[in-house]
């Protein structure tokens, strides 16, 4: 009889710790104020709960308005957090409900929609660390829709922006995930409010595939891997699915968005005023520019010259 093996009971037994060991510490609201305090300081925002002011589409769906450092309301969202198979499709997404245009008088409005587990009882929706870095990822499109400065339509938000760089803004975000002063800032066990212990968090950092694939391998295969086989580095989407050649686009945005999350760690990341500094200097270009200039043009008014890959070489330690 063919052995099966239960690719969850391999994940919990054999990597450094399981999903369910995170989740407690990851609470949907705890994630939503940490990155919603994160993004008021680099970005000069605030997020304000906006609930029972406008129609949803569902009791679950929640709304926020964005306001500057003046107060003004420039945009908003909307937040369909929990998942609802028979409605909803798998992942996360955003999208534009609505686009700043200064003929038609129109601020933007975007909405993400996610796939948490729902509250169940007097237990909050919590999160695994994956769910956390893609609402991560998707809040960062958000913010290049909310923050556009772009007074026309078809320029402004995540309109017209080039293949090569609409990840830019979302990828950008997740690096924070992996950010020790963030980490405490959106986790929280829901029952005793603790953050993440740093030893969790490392284990998060570091990148164990190597060692975990040779150690399941000496225990689960007939033949010990070569020394040069590299399966776990195979990519089907490059010819399997609809993206083909175009997915460079995503490692090319991330030269791009390691490269600016550069400028703040250069900055010190512990260091609040002169994060705030290069927050704006983001805010300004990176997200408020859209599609109304070159990418090119847009990095390089940003971090004063041209994408340079060394920033992902030292992230994937090739340098």
């Amino acid at each position: 009889m063919q052995a099966r093996i239960s690719l969850n009971w391999w994940g919990t037994t054999t990597a450094y710790f399981s999903e369910e060991e995170l989740r407690p510490y990851f609470p949907l609201e705890r994630v939503l104020s940490g990155m919603f305090d994160l993004c008021s300081h680099l970005f000069g925002i605030q997020i304000q709960s906006a609930d029972g002011t406008t129609e949803v589409w569902h009791e679950d769906v929640r709304f926020f308005n964005i306001l500057d450092e003046q107060g003004e309301h420039i945009a908003s969202f909307f937040l369909d957090p929990y998942s609802r198979p028979h409605e909803k499709r798998g992942g996360a997404w955003m999208d534009s409900a609505l686009g700043k245009s200064l003929v038609m008088k129109t601020k933007p409005v975007a909405y993400l929609v996610c796939n948490q587990s729902p509250p169940v009882g007097d237990k909050p929706s919590l999160m695994n660390f994956r769910e956390v870095e893609t609402l991560f990822h998707e809040f960062g499109h958000g913010l290049q829709h909310m923050l556009t400065k772009v007074p026309y339509h078809d320029a402004a938000g995540i309109n017209n922006v080039e293949w090569d760089a609409v990840e830019v803004p979302s990828q950008f975000m997740e690096n924070w995930v992996y950010d020790w002063d963030t980490m405490q800032r959106i986790s929280g066990h829901y029952q005793t409010g603790d953050t993440l212990p740093r030893d969790l968090f490392q284990k998060l950092v570091d990148d164990p595939w190597k060692t975990v694939m040779d150690r399941v391998a000496a225990e689960y295969t007939v033949l010990r891997p070569l020394p040069e086989d590299r399966f776990p580095c195979s990519f089907q989407h490059l010819f399997g699915g609809g993206y083909a050649a175009g997915y460079y686009s995503y490692k090319w945005a991330e030269v791009m968005a390691v490269d600016a999350f550069g400028a703040f760690e250069e900055a010190g990341l512990d260091n609040r005023d002169k994060l705030a500094d290069i927050g704006k200097r983001f805010r300004e270009t990176i997200l408020g520019l859209g599609g109304g200039t070159h990418p090119k043009d847009v990095f390089r008014q940003f971090r004063g010259r041209e994408p340079q890959p060394d920033a992902l070489l030292r992230l994937y330690g090739l340098s």
